[in-house]
């Protein structure tokens, strides 16, 4: 069955024409005015692909250099591929034609995971690349990133198709993310508890240990960060990070880090991600038990991650 026809049983159970040849012309005429030209292709120069609740808005925020650098947050296109029906849905309406009629285009696969049907996922991908090239040509700027946290669950599939775009991944302790997380929940009206369970926490940290397996598989042109080293040393830690992007030397850090200091972009942007940012601020959520455990739990991992990555964690970590 093609997308017009599909669209057209959609649109007769709605009662919205009767008549299945002008509502076929209608439709038609709506998604494909004009034919969707892939002709101009372009990578991201970069990816933050994680991790969720470690300060992945803030690095947004530091990436936004007017004229220079510039970043999408969020698009959710890789992850999305999961699963044909949330893909369709989270891009039906997007602003951008070409991301629009790809996901139109999703309805014709068979494959419930997209990224099963290659002949669908090399389209995707050519839809993608024409996107990064739009928004790149529309904003005049030299660098474009994407951030999507949930892309650290598909690092070996992002090398593959991006082996030379280099990625992000910023960490944090544990038990400040759990916090963090508790507390965006919240705020989104998704959670009531007002304090925060033994489940909740063992739910997140499921997914925490899924992250550094991931981490600890697919090092190649990841570079990692830690949030406790960007709030102690900015200018060394964004100094590197640049170095690692090929980024131009001469970029005033110091402006940069008064304009992402945290505190003014929790005033600036209220209903934002950024809450406090604090360090070590677990002690007055958590129980000293399970932050015991939680130590425990990721001891080993952590450890793992400093010699692989050559980082140095707050001590934090592991006490």
């Amino acid at each position: 069955m093609d997308i017009l026809s599909i669209l057209l049983r959609y649109s007769q159970k709605r009662k919205y024409l009767t008549r299945q040849i002008t509502l076929k012309e209608k439709i038609k005429k709506f998604f494909f005015k004009k034919k969707i030209i892939l002709s101009n292709k372009s990578n991201p120069d970069f990816l933050i692909i994680g991790l969720q609740k470690s300060g992945s808005s803030w690095l947004s925020e530091i990436f936004q250099i007017k004229g220079y650098i510039g970043i999408i947050n969020e698009m959710h296109f890789f992850d999305s591929m999961i699963d044909k029906n949330i893909f369709f849905h989270r891009f039906k309406n997007h602003n951008s034609k070409i991301i629009k009629s790809i996901a139109y285009k999703s309805l014709e696969s068979k494959h419930l995971n997209l990224h099963e049907d290659k002949s669908f996922s090399d389209l995707a991908l050519k839809h993608y690349q024409n996107y990064i090239f739009e928004v790149k040509k529309k904003s005049d700027i030299k660098y474009i990133g994407e951030k999507t946290t949930e892309y650290t669950f598909f690092i070996d599939y992002l090398n593959k198709k991006f082996p030379h775009t280099k990625k992000i991944v910023i960490l944090r302790n544990p038990k400040d993310r759990i916090v963090s997380r508790f507390f965006h929940e919240k705020r989104k009206n998704r959670l009531n508890d007002k304090k925060i369970s033994n489940f909740f926490i063992n739910s997140f940290l499921v997914r925490i240990d899924l992250e550094y397996e991931n981490l600890l598989k697919n090092k190649r042109n990841v570079y990692l960060l830690s949030f406790e080293n960007l709030k102690k040393n900015f200018y060394k830690e964004l100094k590197n990070l640049f170095k690692f992007l090929n980024l131009n030397s001469n970029l005033n850090i110091k402006e940069i880090m008064k304009k992402t200091d945290l505190i003014k972009l929790k005033k600036k942007k209220p209903n934002s991600n950024f809450r406090t940012g604090k360090v070590g601020n677990y002690y007055n959520y958590i129980d000293k038990e399970k932050l015991i455990c939680i130590d425990k739990m990721f001891f080993k991992k952590h450890k793992k991650i400093e010699k692989l990555y050559k980082l140095k964690l707050d001590a934090s970590y592991y006490s």
